[in-house]
């Protein structure tokens, strides 16, 4: 009624006291204090200083893609970058050699966040270096020795020899950490997966990295299957939330503390609740833009942000 043909039976107040009518009371506090109307109005805030926070909120992008989701396919497809359908089995493409560089700038990554760093051995253990207790004797008295002032009441003298610790430096083959990558499959990926995933095969295989599969849904790629033989769930859209939830939910102590992100960036806003337990976990992200096209809305939850070369 209101865009309709005859204005005068509907304002923009009748539109308002509606919503309020079917708001609880607590959520029309919120909606009267904090209201941002969206396009050209007269009146307060016209700098557009509100514009950039309306854009950001979480609801409105919700609200945002579902729309954009019934809307009809444009000429231009832009798969991948709304909710996508219901997960399906799907395989990843055949991997296919990129430019060189490409992989230099990927490889370049690859190391910022943990991976293929120089010198790294292909097994999955190495040397650490790690403080060891040593026991050893000597005639000069310890304080640390719990046994003197027992065998003194047993023997009435003092012993010859104490009993004594220090701690020593040792080297130790340890399981390494590992960082998990996270690789975006939705539809506008579909050119640049066969790379990244050239790219990827090696360390995946050496144990370097966890590789998993992202769209709306999480799927763990395994290391000893060929990449094109593996199926894994995939709804052909995107949604950053997935992977933030699929980290939460391991045991805290086994969280990585390396995550990397490869995709166009068309990911949705992170939920503030999940970036605060991955922050309280020392959960650092890298990403990694690649694609025909891609965004930034990433780049304020990300510790390293950067777009790799162009593919074309």
């Amino acid at each position: 009624m209101l865009y309709g043909n005859d204005t005068s039976t509907v304002t923009y107040l009748d539109v308002f006291n509606a919503i309020v009518k079917t708001l609880p009371p607590h959520k029309v506090a919120r909606l009267v204090g904090g209201c941002v109307l969206l396009g050209d109005h007269d009146g307060e805030s016209l700098g557009g200083i509100d514009d950039k926070a309306a854009i950001n909120d979480a609801g409105l992008r919700q609200i945002f893609r579902r729309i954009v989701e019934k809307w009809p396919p444009p000429p231009t497809p832009i798969a991948g970058r709304d909710e996508g359908g219901d997960a399906s089995p799907w395989k990843i493409p055949a991997a296919k050699n990129a430019r060189a560089d490409f992989l230099a700038a990927l490889r370049k990554l690859l190391r910022r966040a943990g991976i293929l760093r120089p010198g790294a051995a292909d097994s999955p253990r190495s040397l650490r270096r790690v403080p060891v207790e040593h026991e050893h004797w000597t005639v000069l008295p310890q304080a640390r020795d719990r046994r003197v002032p027992t065998l003194e009441r047993i023997l009435g003298r003092r012993p010859i020899f104490y009993q004594g610790i220090d701690i020593r430096p040792r080297l130790r083959l340890e399981p390494r950490e590992v960082a998990h990558v996270y690789l975006d499959v939705s539809g506008s990926m579909d050119a640049v997966l066969p790379l990244l995933t050239g790219a990827l095969r090696a360390p995946h295989r050496r144990g370097e990295v966890k590789l998993f599969v992202f769209s709306t849904v999480v799927g763990e790629v395994n290391p000893r299957k060929p990449f094109a033989e593996q199926e894994l769930p995939n709804t052909g859209g995107t949604e950053i939330n997935c992977v933030l939830e699929h980290l939460i939910a391991q045991p805290a102590p086994r969280t990585p503390r390396r995550v990397l992100l490869l995709t166009d960036g068309y990911t949705g806003q992170p939920r503030q609740d999940f970036t605060d337990e991955l922050r309280r976990r020392r959960v650092d992200f890298f990403v990694g833009l690649t694609g025909p096209g891609t965004s930034r809305e990433l780049e304020p939850f990300a510790k390293h942000l950067e777009e790799l070369p162009s593919l074309d």
